[in-house]
Formats: C-alpha cells, structure tokens, sequence
C-alpha cells in the first residue's frame, strides 16, 4: 500500500498560454483543485492570502 500526502498532489491550474498543466508541488486543495502557491485562488484573484495581509496591525492596538 503507497501512501501519498494530502500536499503531494500536483497543481492542476492550466497555463494557457503554454498549453500545460502547472504541476508544481507542494499544494493545498481548494475547490477548484490542488494548487501550488502561485495559483491559489487569491493570488489569481490578485488579493493576498487570508491572514497575510501587509501592514495589518492587531486589533487590540
């Protein structure tokens, strides 16, 4: 019995313009698919990551 890791699975994002896959790993699972970093639905979005904002200050300052 293999065992793969839930972040093993390969970015399934289409690169149109190179008519391939991204492949890259390691990946977290989203709705639409596994995606690498750099195709989260955020980053495609053009928006940062949720609790990654710059310059965000904490709440209780």
């Amino acid at each position: 019995m293999t065992t793969t890791s839930r972040w093993s699975a390969p970015c399934r994002h289409w690169i149109g313009a190179e008519s391939r896959w991204c492949g890259a790993t390691p990946t977290r699972l989203y709705i639409q698919g596994p995606r690498c970093q750099q195709h989260t639905p955020a980053r495609l979005a053009g928006h940062p990551e949720p609790g990654r904002t710059a310059g965000r200050r904490p709440a209780h300052a």
